[in-house]
């Protein structure tokens, strides 16, 4: 072991293989699985524009344009929950693998949150870069604010994944559960609304949920005319930041059980 480097080194070699692994079996082996990467997202924000100019409703809630708006909140939240779903399954679906004494589970979680963050992001980037070409807009973005929130939401879709993934290796049937207690989240996280618009009660339950702080977090950063006063940066680092110390324990303390399963 001591002729293949440090634990850093062996770590960051071992993220970057699983990482074109992963790549190579989720979009290596059918031709259109990049650009169903694409079109997924893409296909909720042409539906939910659909659905707000049918219901009459012509100008979003910020910005002059549905589509942007709705991938400045569908795209995001993608983010989050593609990687906490993607690394739940990570230990399970790379069971051969982790024979190996070299590979670790905490490789197999990391690489594919780092995969499905960057993910959402190029699809954000594309989404929104080619918006701008056809219309020939120029978004003064503040792109800092627009990236941190991004990458914020895959952390936590990966504290999750991580936390998820012990729970599974003793209860089977919370994978079910989890799916159908989270299925609210959708509504819950600001996508096609700005909570500033919302009744102050809503606004005093829908506090704390961090998803819809960096959702609001994002649009503040891609908006120039628009500063979201609801977003509170201390709530969303603690929540991102103790969440992770409480991940990493918990994949250590039971590293043992998660590869006995």
């Amino acid at each position: 072991m001591n002729n293949l480097g440090s634990p850093l080194q062996i770590f960051a070699r071992n993220t970057f293989s699983m990482i074109l692994r992963e790549m190579r079996s989720r979009f290596g082996e059918e031709k259109l699985s990049y650009a169903w990467a694409l079109l997924e997202p893409l296909g909720w924000v042409a539906m939910m524009s659909l659905v707000f100019f049918a219901m009459g409703s012509r100008v979003p809630p910020v910005g002059d344009s549905y589509l942007l708006f709705f991938t400045s909140g569908i795209v995001p939240y993608s983010a989050y929950q593609s990687v906490a779903n993607t690394v739940s399954k990570a230990v399970k679906q790379n069971k051969p693998l982790l024979h190996f004494p070299i590979i670790k589970p905490i490789d197999v979680f990391v690489s594919r949150a780092v995969l499905g963050t960057l993910t959402q992001l190029t699809v954000f980037a594309i989404i929104t870069g080619t918006y701008c070409a056809v219309y020939k807009v120029s978004l003064k973005a503040d792109w800092l604010n627009v990236m941190v929130p991004f990458i914020i939401l895959g952390i936590m879709g990966f504290n999750i994944g991580i936390v998820n993934a012990v729970i599974f290796s003793y209860f089977k049937t919370w994978e079910h559960l989890w799916t159908v207690l989270t299925r609210p989240l959708f509504i819950l996280s600001g996508i096609f609304y700005t909570i500033e618009n919302m009744p102050k009660t809503a606004q005093d339950i829908l506090y704390w949920n961090p998803i819809l702080h960096c959702i609001e977090w994002l649009r503040s950063g891609l908006y120039a005319d628009f500063t979201s006063t609801f977003v509170d940066l201390e709530f969303v680092l603690l929540v991102t930041f103790g969440g992770l110390f409480f991940a990493l324990a918990m994949e250590r303390l039971f590293r043992r059980k998660l590869l006995d399963d």
